[in-house]
Parts: C-alpha cells; structure tokens; sequence
C-alpha cells in the first residue's frame, strides 16, 4: 500500500482561516436560528463537546463527552463547534534524525525510507499539519427520557498556522522542540510505515465532509431531589461519508456505546463516562476492525448565574496497536481547560486541550470556540 502526493502549494493563512470559520459558522448556526421559534432556555450543564483530535485518527468515531441529560420531549438542542488542533508527532528514529538537521526543509520520501526503529522490524511515522474542524450536532426529544442525535463534521487539512507560536511557547517556557526545528513551519506531511503498508501524503488534503455520526440516547436514571444524580446510555452509528485517503474517514462504519453519569450539587457538577467502539477496518492503514475502550471525567463550576468553569479529561485506547509503532500504541490521555457563558438564549464555550503522559499519539495543543441552543 503506498500513496505518494506532490505538493501543490503554501497552506493558507490566518485571514482565510478565519474567513473560512466565520463562513462555516454563518452557514450552520443563522438557519437554524430563522427556522426554529425560541423556546425558554435550557442551562447547558455538561463537558464541552470535543472529541479525540488527533490527525491520523480523525476519521474513526469517538466519543463527544456529554452529560447524561435528555432533552425534553419536542425541543430542538443545537450545538456548533469550532476546532483548530496542530500535531506534530513522530517515531524516535525521525527525531533524532531532525534534531542532526542544520535547515529546515521537508523530509523527502527517500529520507524517510532510510530511518529504522531502533527495534527490528518495528514501524516509523510522521505526521506534520493542522486541521480545522467544524460540526454541528442537532439533537431532538423524541419521547420520555428519549433523543436522537445527528453530527455532520466538516474538515480542513492545512499546514496551518500555529507552528510559530508553539515553537516561541517552548522557548519561553524551555521546552524542547522534539524536532520542529528540522522541518519546515506551516507544512503538511503525513508518512506511516508498518508491516502492513506504506503512507506517504504531503500536501494539504484541503476540505471534505467527515463521517457523519447518529446516535440515540436514552434515560436510565434520573432523580428529581436539588442534588440529584442522572445515568443515561447512548448509542452511535458513524456512516462511511468521507474519505479515508485524505483522513477525513475511515472508509467503514463503526458502532459504539457509553455509560454516562451526571451528578449535580449546589454550585457545581461532575460528569462521566465508559465507552466500547467496534470500528471497522481502515484499508489506507492496513488495519482490521477492533474494539476499543474510552473514558471521561469533567467537573464544572458555576461562577455566578452566566458563568462557568470547566475542566475535562479524555482517555482512549489507541486505535493503531496492529501496526507495530511503539510511539502510536499507548493509551491516549487529554486534558481540558473550558469556560462558558450564557449570551441571550445560548451559550458560548471557549476551551484549551493539551495533551499528557503521552505526546505522540494525541495533537499538541487544540483551540475549540462553540454554541449550543435549545428550541
């Protein structure tokens, strides 16, 4: 399996970013708010609503941490989420190789060929970039302690522009460059070698619809006293909608299911879950269907009536153990730092991911911007 690209030209910058999220979110967000009547608000207590990030596996399903709230019976709940997520991760053999370069200029496809793990027949990887990914996830009440869920992702593969900050970041703080200072800044370049193939794509896969996500969770428990506690399950069904070559997909359907669990107090709450996802085989990767674990634990604070605190963490099994990449086969763990505001009859959330215990199976650093409203 091999799939060699030619790049085609410098990666967009900020302005066209921001251009490109300012159009996404008049698109998605201004219908809905003509179509639908407003309804009283619904305080949205609950994770912020950003999935595992990392560039590789973008295109499998996993979990958005959620509460284990239902909404009510003929209403309409919409969330808009914004996501910029940078990822610089590679093997050992690539990082030694990096830090020996004295110009920064791209790893050719020979280069790349010629790096071995230190452990016989053990694979290597690169991946360089950023991705812009922009969703918006309708949920419906369908019934007593009954919705059903859509989330239409769309994504954007660029090679970005927080390479400058992260690298001033690390100098401030000093922290090591891990081999950023051997490639060039804002480029994209993906390389997966493994028993099971060869991946080499270096432009920017540009802008696709990801895979589609339906889902329908349903009440187990709900107490009704001031510090109640709620369990509810959810299951989803991601659809084959985008493309595996350019990551935006998986090219299969995957199936998962999770627990969760709200408790509320006075001022504050906590949430969390445990889920299974089945996720069908990935042809561009040479990897079979599986099954992996997740977990989630959030606790949110209100400050005052229209503000709130939140920090989250998620951790993943990693869904490349079959390829033999020791970097790629460790559990993914991400922390969250979030905050929101109730404007008018939505809520506004900002939040912060940065990855922990493991840094090259999960993206440096991801910026999320988000709205939800009920109808």
């Amino acid at each position: 399996m091999s799939m060699t690209r030619r790049r085609l030209g410098v990666s967009p910058r900020m302005r066209a970013v921001a251009r490109q999220l300012v159009l996404y979110f008049l698109l998605a967000w201004l219908p809905a708010s003509l179509w639908a009547q407003s309804d009283r608000y619904l305080a949205d207590t609950g994770p912020l609503r950003i999935r595992d990030q990392f560039l590789l596996g973008i295109g499998f399903l996993a979990f958005d941490p959620v509460s284990a709230d239902i909404v009510e019976k003929g209403k309409w709940q919409i969330d808009l989420i914004l996501t910029v997520s940078n990822d610089f991760a590679h093997s050992d053999a690539i990082q030694g190789f990096l830090k020996e370069r004295t110009q920064r200029e791209p790893l050719t496809l020979e280069q790349l060929r010629g790096l071995e793990a230190e452990d016989p027949g053990r694979g290597v990887f690169l991946i360089d970039g950023e991705h812009y990914r922009t969703a918006i996830a309708v949920r419906r009440g369908v019934g007593k302690n009954l919705q059903v869920e859509l989330v239409i992702p769309m994504i954007s593969f660029q090679g970005g522009v927080l390479d400058s900050s992260i690298e001033n970041f690390h100098d401030v703080f000093s922290l090591a460059q891990a081999g950023r200072l051997g490639v060039p800044k804002n480029a994209f370049e993906v390389y997966v070698r493994s028993a099971e193939g060869e991946l080499f794509v270096d432009e920017d896969p540009g802008l696709a619809l990801g895979d589609i996500v339906v889902g329908t969770k349903f009440g187990l428990l709900r107490e009704s006293k001031p510090r109640s506690i709620e369990l509810a399950g959810e299951v989803l069904v991601k659809l084959p909608t985008g493309d595996e070559e350019t990551f935006t997909g998986s090219g299969s359907t995957d199936l998962g299911f999770q627990l969760l669990a709200t408790k509320y107090f006075r001022k504050s709450c906590l949430h969390a879950s445990v889920g299974l996802a089945y996720l069908g085989e990935m042809k561009t990767l040479g990897l079979d269907s599986q099954v992996n674990p997740s977990g989630m634990l959030a606790y949110e604070r209100g400050l005052g009536a229209k503000n709130s605190i939140l920090v989250q963490a998620t951790v993943s099994q990693s869904p490349f153990r079959q390829l033999d990449i020791e970097e790629l086969t460790r559990v993914s763990t991400q922390l969250t730092l979030g905050y929101k505001r109730v404007l008018g009859k939505q809520v506004l959330f900002l939040g912060v991911t940065e990855n922990v215990v493991s840094f090259n199976n999960s993206p440096d650093i991801g910026f999320h911007v988000g709205l939800t409203r009920v109808f």
